[in-house]
């Protein structure tokens, strides 16, 4: 019987009691680990993949009138008083928790122990090229100044 009915365009009466049946319903824990599990499974997919990337680059980048109109409607908002002493309450509020702060402490020092990897890969870099240089310069006939 399902089957007869799908495709068949659903009046607006009947739309919006779908609508307010629906509203305010919540997955539930279970629910929600399926459906993650489902979305993982999926992004494994090397078609799956293949066609979003297929859909991400077929999109038509933004005119720059649409930009603009975006970057203005994004510098008309701003949040009220009362939002903005409640983003404040939460931030002093989060940098207080230790475990915050811990987090924060361990990925500061990941990142200064990142760029001085990458530092030290550089400067052996280039003293490995020098190297290279001077063996290679061994092996040529030295050039007379004209």
């Amino acid at each position: 019987m399902a089957a007869m009915h799908r495709g068949k365009p659903l009046s607006e009466e009947h739309r919006a009691k779908l609508s307010e049946s629906s509203r305010g319903m919540r997955h539930t824990p279970e629910t929600k680990a399926k459906l993650a599990a489902i979305a993982q499974q999926r992004l494994q997919d090397p078609e799956y993949r293949a066609r979003l990337l297929a859909i991400s680059h077929s999109r038509q980048p933004a005119s720059d009138e649409t930009r603009a109109k975006i970057a203005a409607a994004s510098r008309a908002q701003k949040h009220s008083p009362e939002r903005r002493a409640k983003m404040a309450e939460y931030q002093r509020r989060r940098a207080q928790d230790p475990e915050y702060r811990a987090k924060l402490s361990a990925n500061a020092q990941e990142q200064w122990r990142q760029w001085r990897l990458r530092k030290e890969a550089s400067v052996e870099g280039e003293a490995l090229e020098a190297l290279n240089e001077s063996i290679a310069s061994i092996g040529r006939p030295a050039q007379a100044n004209e």
